[in-house]
């Protein structure tokens, strides 16, 4: 039995190895996989359509298509109202701008005046405040040193 397996085993490789075999075979798989996808294909597939309803779908696609393009068209049209709203709104903002310019340009004036006086009187009150600083110095230590004489002559006068 382990001859006759071996010698079975030996004529099927030599078999495979050959290609005019190979070919074969490759041709018989090939064939039944394609009237295997024929008969899926042909199996699962609809129906034609018959010519009315063909007809009646063509027509509604064609009102969908158009009902699209009304609504596409009452987009545009709400479109355009938005920007020209907004170039209204840019224009009459313009108008305002050029109102108020003169005014705001005239405040500005008005209070650079303001700080260049502010800073003038800051300038004067400068060397005022910086001699009272010196005056208030000399007289705290003049009020100090007047303390210091009359504290340590009364312990001097104490210890002698």
């Amino acid at each position: 039995m382990g001859k006759e397996n071996k010698n079975f085993n030996s004529k099927l490789k030599g078999l495979i190895s050959d290609p005019v075999f190979s070919k074969i075979i490759s041709a018989l798989i090939a064939l039944i996989a394609g009237v295997l996808v024929n008969f899926i294909v042909t199996f699962f597939n609809d129906k034609p359509e018959k010519p009315a309803n063909l007809i009646e779908n063509k027509i509604e696609e064609l009102n969908s298509i158009s009902d699209n393009l009304l609504k596409l068209k009452d987009f545009i049209e709400e479109q355009k109202d938005i920007i020209i709203a907004q170039e209204e709104l840019i224009i009459s903002l313009r108008q305002k701008n050029e109102e108020l310019d003169p005014i705001v340009n005239s405040k500005q004036e008005t209070v650079n005046a303001i700080m260049w006086e502010a800073e003038k009187r800051a300038e004067r009150n400068v060397w005022k405040e910086r001699l009272i600083g010196i005056a208030i110095g000399v007289l705290g230590s003049l009020i100090a040193t007047w303390i210091w004489t009359k504290f340590v002559r009364k312990t001097t006068a104490n210890n002698v």
